[in-house]
């Protein structure tokens, strides 16, 4: 105790690391059919030793069919596989209750076998999050933030940084529930974070994980090895890359053969009908994506009031336009590729979800699809806080206020807000007629308690921090 008050006093930001951790543990919402099409493939894994979720599809409709007519999770299965041996446990203690025992059911698949057809209780789901995606999460956040500050980087930016990847994003909102969200940010985190400490192994391990949980992760792939050579000048980088790379290729291989028959092949391709909703456009891919821009869903993704970046995360414009703010200075050659190699796979990720025909995330309260991004930004404000304006610095803070007062709201009412009504008023409507009814609550206790940890926060930030440049 006496050394995490050292800690503390040392690095402030620590507070707001514990806070998240523990806001997450207080409180809790479900992910519904895209958490339980996880949770599927891990209970076939756990019981059955196989991918197919043939007895549990009912549990989803985010299901994908083979040509042999086998169900599948429709997702990128890193999540599942990462997570199953912790899910292994926690399922095969909880399959010891009595009403588990007697909810079991015999299926015929030659030799007869019981399965369990519950969805795992929420004990499991919420370990299972807090365990894979909140404690590696908020440890991550602290161990770069505090990296940052023995470097002798600024405490305004680190501040700045441990809030908007904790608090102030749409990834951080599903921290808590098995989404796929979290996970596969906090691996696009760490891939930036190497990235920039050039040590390519683990680049190669924590990309490699982030494909293998996002697909699309994959479109940050050739920008990155593209602004590697211009930072290296060589390939000698390449070696370490690959191996770092070997681990997640071959679960990679090792799913997609089972389940599809070839490593070239994902689950996605064979989608539950309901997705294919670009089906009918004449240039489609999988009937999910249809090679068209579309200006009125970039309006929605960036400053669409339903999903907009605007209205959910503003101050992420501001670190989109430091690339830019940084060509005017001549001595910060790496800080400003990798600025760019940040803006480009933003780019690339908008363009995509502007294809894809579920474009807005279904029920989701904020631009899922773009979310992985969003924490590595935050770590891109922090690396290049102290070489940009004061009115940016400024702008950047009024930007991530609004955020974070979304956050608490979203913590008051739902993660799954309607796709087709505005944000604000939807949450707000929620919070006060839905749920267990202590909704404004939890609000006004998140808001009350960030206010308390910025004043401490404030505090402990001005006295000396021995240690800190």
């Amino acid at each position: 105790m006496h050394k995490l008050k050292n800690n503390i006093w040392k690095y402030p930001f620590l507070l707001w690391i514990i806070f998240f951790v523990v806001s997450n543990i207080a409180s809790r919402t479900g992910g519904g059919t895209n958490e339980y099409s996880r949770l599927a493939t891990m209970r076939a894994m756990s019981e059955q030793f196989t991918f197919k979720i043939n007895d549990y599809v009912d549990w989803t409709i985010d299901w994908a069919q083979t040509p042999d007519g086998a169900y599948y999770s429709n997702k990128a299965p890193g999540p599942m596989l990462l997570g199953f041996p912790l899910f292994f446990a926690l399922d095969k203690l909880s399959g010891l209750n009595k009403k588990e025992i007697q909810s079991r059911k015999m299926i015929s698949r030659g030799k007869g076998h019981a399965i369990r057809p519950n969805i795992p209780g929420p004990t499991t789901r919420s370990t299972l999050a807090l365990l894979m995606q909140v404690l590696p999460l908020a440890c991550l956040v602290g161990y770069i933030a505090v990296q940052l500050a023995q470097s002798g980087y600024s405490l305004a930016g680190i501040n700045f940084f441990v809030l908007a990847a904790l608090a102030g994003n749409t990834a951080a909102i599903f921290a808590n529930s098995y989404f796929g969200h979290a996970f596969s940010a906090q691996f696009v985190l760490a891939a930036f974070y190497f990235y920039f400490k050039r040590n390519y192994f683990y680049l190669g391990i924590c990309l490699g994980i982030a494909i293998l949980s996002e697909y699309t992760a994959a479109l940050f792939m050739p920008i990155i090895v593209a602004g590697i050579f211009f930072e290296e000048k060589n390939f000698k980088w390449i070696k370490s890359f690959v191996l770092g790379g070997i681990a997640p290729g071959i679960l990679w291989c090792w799913y997609h053969f089972s389940a599809t028959g070839s490593i070239f092949k994902v689950t996605a391709q064979f989608q539950n009908p309901m997705w294919q909703n670009m089906a009918h456009e004449k240039n489609n891919l999988w009937g999910i994506f249809a090679f068209k821009l579309n200006g009125s869903i970039f309006y929605e993704l960036l400053i669409g009031n339903s999903r907009g970046i605007l209205f959910t995360q503003p101050w992420v414009f501001l670190v989109l336009l430091a690339p830019f703010l940084l060509m005017l200075k001549h001595d910060l050659s790496s800080l400003k590729r990798l600025s760019f190699v940040g803006l480009i796979c933003f780019l690339i990720l908008l363009i995509m979800n502007t294809t894809f025909g579920g474009w807005h995330g279904g029920h989701s309260s904020g631009p899922r699809y773009l979310s992985m991004f969003f924490p590595a930004c935050g770590l891109l404000a922090a690396l290049c806080w102290d070489k940009l304006p004061r009115w940016w610095q400024a702008m950047a803070w009024f930007g991530l206020i609004p955020a974070l007062i979304l956050r608490a709201l979203i913590y008051g009412s739902t993660t799954m807000a309607h796709d087709h009504k505005a944000l604000w008023p939807f949450l707000w409507s929620f919070m006060q007629g839905g749920g267990s009814g202590n909704g404004e609550m939890r609000f006004y206790l998140f808001l009350g308690a960030l206010l308390i940890l910025a004043a401490a926060v404030l505090f402990l930030s001005k006295q000396k921090t021995p240690g800190l440049t």
